[in-house]
């Protein structure tokens, strides 16, 4: 088999390290919804601000984190955003990976996606299809080689369509990712991966949005614990109508090391294109231990024409002790706002890519909380704190516009529980809930957001062939203030409107024989007609979807 030395895993997570949502393999395999933006719509406390139905633009929202403090990086390399200020979610794809990781702190959301590696040398498929009301089909494959010719391969193609609300809301979103590798050497390989993604939707413009990203890798592990590396990226966003963005480029090193439950890793990058931190400069280091807990540091700094931005990031946990742990979080600096103009430079006042950020979002913020963990029952509960200068809009084509607004102090509390439910095994109720105090309304920060459902999950017979899993529940969160697109007067303060709460009970099934899966999903089951996340934006009425999923080895 033939894989790419890895950098050095993260520490391993325990319960108590609050913040922090993995899915590997399986359970991504096994995860509600059928695109990113539905798994991560699971997080407690991270919320999917949303443009439409499927193929609208749509983003990760925590704690009023906004453009510049929302990242995705794929493989260890971070995407950058090719319109406005935040990679479209819309534009990343689910298939063909091995672990999704979800950071979720105060002072922003960072989203990791790793790529299938391989641990049997077998040819590897996994299908997955379906389809539902309002016309909406569905399609995920992949085929893994790890013995290709002179390497590995990995590829895939994954679609979703729909008819939308009404009949008349069309979107699809649908891309590729191809991945090939070499390792000529035990400790020394390189690849190269493709990642290409189209977005249609029938009510914004650009119509048809193609986002194409070239990532090229070489690592070498000199020692079993440390690991470098150097990266090369071109992305370019391609958009009809006449729209033109211009593409980006990225050079930089990489390294890890790792022992005995110690971990430093980190990478400076060289940017090429407006708009966008000519440098940056990531490190992390995490100290942890089963018998005390554990620290955490992490630093990050940009460089702008002139103007350069730091933030850092420290946490700390400790071991549980009965049950009981308790976590803390300092998360304080400045980040640039990036700005690269979703609309046509012939007849926009964003045609410039400035070389300078749009703003400098400088805020504090922290979390300090506890957790119990035993006999199936998990509670933990956070304070909340932020001091942010001001709020700037996402920049995509739902809220591109000018200025930002002054943001303030805000307190909060943060809930999660999951509590076993008696009647008979693998049944459960879980829940989470956000809750701000009472001050003048921030966008994209509703007063209150909470989840809750019962789940049923079990295995059954002695080989475990036969896997079932039953989940109902409601997700809400109160009227929130949003920026509205306004493209009309240069220099103009910033257009906000309020959307009202947004509620949707939902529900799925999930029946796994063998290696075949069968699964139903079910959408807002009451019918509400009112759930929206822009001004007249609104989301399907209901929508049942239903299909397949199964791997194979061959």
């Amino acid at each position: 088999m033939v894989n790419l030395p890895g950098l050095a895993d993260p520490v391993a997570l325990r319960p108590e390290r609050a913040g922090v949502w993995v899915w590997e393999r399986d359970g991504i395999y096994f995860a509600p919804g059928l695109t990113l933006a539905d798994l991560l719509r699971t997080v407690p406390g991270l919320r999917i601000v949303q443009g439409g139905d499927y193929g609208a633009p749509m983003v990760a929202a925590a704690f009023g984190a906004t453009a510049g403090r929302v990242r995705v990086i794929q493989d260890g390399v971070e995407l950058v955003p090719l319109q406005g200020g935040v990679v479209d979610l819309s534009l990343v794809g689910l298939a063909g990976l091995d672990r999704v990781r979800v950071e979720r702190a105060p002072g922003g959301v960072e989203i990791r996606l790793d790529s299938r590696r391989f641990d049997d040398p077998r040819p590897y498929s996994q299908i997955e299809a379906g389809t539902g009301d309002l016309e909406t089909n569905f399609f995920r494959g992949t085929f893994a080689l790890p013995r290709a010719p002179g390497g590995s391969l990995v590829a895939t193609l994954d679609r979703v369509d729909t008819r939308g609300r009404g009949g008349e809301d069309r979107g699809v979103a649908s891309g590729a990712f191809l991945r090939y590798t070499i390792a000529p050497r035990e400790r020394f390989g390189a690849e190269v991966s493709l990642l290409k993604r189209s977005a249609q939707r029938s009510v914004y413009a650009p119509a048809d949005v193609d986002r194409t990203d070239w990532i090229g890798r070489m690592r070498f592990a000199p020692t079993e614990d440390l690991t470098l590396g150097v990266f090369g990226t071109s992305s370019s966003v391609e958009a009809s109508d006449s729209f033109s963005v211009p593409g980006v480029r990225q050079v930089g090193l990489e390294a890890g090391w790792s022992r005995e439950g110690a971990r430093v890793d980190g990478s400076v990058r060289r940017i090429d294109g407006d708009g966008l931190p000519s440098w940056t400069m990531d490190a992390r280091a995490t100290l942890a231990s089963t018998t005390f807990g554990g620290v955490g540091a992490g630093l990050r700094r940009e460089s702008w024409e002139g103007v350069s931005a730091l933030r850092t990031h420290l946490s700390a946990w400790s071991a549980p002790l009965y049950g009981v742990s308790v976590f803390a979080e300092l998360d304080r600096g400045s980040v640039g706002v990036p700005w690269r103009g979703v609309i046509s430079p012939d007849d926009s006042l964003f045609a410039g890519f400035p070389s300078t950020p749009r703003a400098v979002d400088e805020r504090t913020t922290r979390r300090l909380g506890a957790s119990f963990a035993a006999a199936g029952v998990t509670l933990r509960g956070a304070r909340l704190s932020l001091d942010v200068d001001s709020i700037s809009p996402y920049g995509l084509v739902f809220d591109a516009t000018e200025g930002r607004v002054a943001g303030g102090e805000r307190q909060g509390w943060e809930a999660e529980a999951t509590l076993p439910l008696l009647i008979f095994d693998g049944l459960s109720a879980r829940g989470s809930a956000v809750l701000w105090d009472d001050e003048a309304p921030w966008p994209y920060l509703p007063r209150l957001q909470y989840d809750a459902s019962v789940l049923f999950h079990d295995t059954f017979l002695p080989t475990g062939n036969l896997e079932v899993l039953i989940e109902t529940g409601v997700r809400e969160r109160e009227a929130m203030d949003v920026f509205v697109a306004d493209t009309s007067t240069a220099g103009a303060a910033p257009t906000l409107a309020q959307v009202p709460f947004h509620q949707s009970w939902f529900a799925r099934l999930h029946i796994r024989i063998v290696s075949v899966q069968l699964f139903v999903t079910w959408e807002n089951l009451t019918i509400r007609r009112n759930n929206q996340d822009f001004p007249d934006r609104l989301l399907p009425l209901t929508r049942a979807a239903y299909g397949v999923r199964w791997a194979l080895w061959n």
